[in-house]
């Protein structure tokens, strides 16, 4: 056993058991009619040199390759012909399962076969031939793919020709049409930022197909070239906060006092590369609460910036406060993230304090 070579289990044909049994028929009816059929059953171990490694649940009746165990499956086939003076008719069914093997027939498991032919003989010399013919395997859905194959195929056969009778000369077409189906979809995702410029653009897709072994199918890599059209979009970002009516830090001797109305200004760019038309709305959130101050302004053109100026009338408990401005609504862009978290967008938090009596550093 030692000197065999190397094989992945589950291959054929050594060394491997297999058993057969098979019954089969053939009738001739009174009308020309004949048919002849056979069904067989097999056990096969695929591989010897492995046993009893399959982990449960291991069910022999589900087609499995690898299973180091005798697996079971059956195989069939039927084929009828009659002829009615100038017509003759022929067809034929196989199947054989994924896991049924005879390894003395060396037949092509995992395999169903159907073919019809019919002929009429025109004159004693000329007969007229039609055929067509369908296979496929992956009967039980258990490959990455299913090839199909579909050949009609018509032809004219000139016989006992008087110059030479034993000569036979065939004038035809054959067509033949091989499919892969594959059980789904690829999906992915295609993202440009918004430092793309706006246009036509093509992209390659690698397809790598790394090959089916069980069905001699060699791996094979190819690509496909897609178009993709990139539009513009815009991308608001807020730049700078500043305080236009009240000079200095606001804290300590220089804090906000009760009763005064403090004005905000706030720089919103557009960073993208689209200028929608619609309007922003700023707004500031206060810890603890200071209620809600939105405005609104345009929305500016890529590129540019436009100023939102805020105003927070002091009516509030004294305290300690920090600001934090950001955008509450915009038209569409490509990213709303740099609105809240870039530290671009939201500087630092403002941090003021107000004071009820403006005497009381005095």
């Amino acid at each position: 056993m030692g000197t065999l070579p190397f094989a992945t289990n589950g291959t054929s044909p050594l060394p491997a058991n297999n058993r057969l049994m098979s019954f089969d028929s053939k009738l001739q009816f009174k009308n020309g009619l004949r048919l002849d059929g056979e069904i067989a059953y097999s056990f096969t171990d695929f591989d010897r040199r492995f046993a009893g490694a399959c982990a449960a649940p291991c069910d022999t009746r589900i087609p499995q390759p690898t299973l180091d165990r005798t697996q079971g499956d059956w195989g069939g086939r039927i084929e009828g012909n009659w002829r009615m003076n100038k017509w003759s008719l022929r067809t034929a069914y196989v199947r054989y399962q994924p896991n049924f093997a005879s390894i003395n027939a060396r037949q092509i498991s995992d395999l169903a076969d159907f073919a019809f032919r019919t002929s009429y003989d025109m004159t004693d010399w000329l007969t007229v031939d039609a055929t067509v013919r369908h296979s496929n395997n992956d009967l039980k859905k258990q490959l990455p793919f299913q090839t199909t194959l579909w050949g009609p195929e018509g032809k004219m056969v000139f016989h006992d020709l008087p110059f030479y009778k034993r000569g036979t000369l065939e004038l035809g077409y054959r067509h033949r049409n091989v499919n892969l189906t594959a059980p789904g979809t690829v999906t992915w995702n295609l993202q440009a930022n918004n430092t793309t410029a706006s246009g036509s653009y093509t992209t390659t897709i690698a397809l790598n197909d790394s090959g089916v072994s069980s069905t001699n199918t060699p791996p094979r890599s190819t690509g496909v070239t897609l178009n993709i059209g990139v539009n513009g979009q815009a991308n608001y970002t807020l730049v700078n906060t500043a305080v236009t009516n009240h000079p200095g830090v606001p804290t300590g001797a220089n804090a906000f006092q009760v009763g005064e109305t403090v004005n905000f200004s706030v720089d919103v760019v557009n960073n993208g590369t689209a200028s929608p038309t619609g309007s922003i709305t700023v707004d500031f959130n206060c810890t603890p609460g200071c209620g809600s101050h939105p405005a609104v302004i345009a929305a500016p053109p890529a590129g540019q910036t436009v100023i939102a100026n805020l105003s927070l009338p002091v009516n509030i408990a004294v305290g300690s406060y920090t600001a934090t401005f950001n955008i509450v609504s915009a038209p569409v862009q490509t990213s709303t993230a740099d609105e809240l978290n870039n530290p671009r967008s939201r500087r630092e938090p403002k941090t003021f304090a107000m004071y009820g009596r403006p005497c009381r550093f005095l």
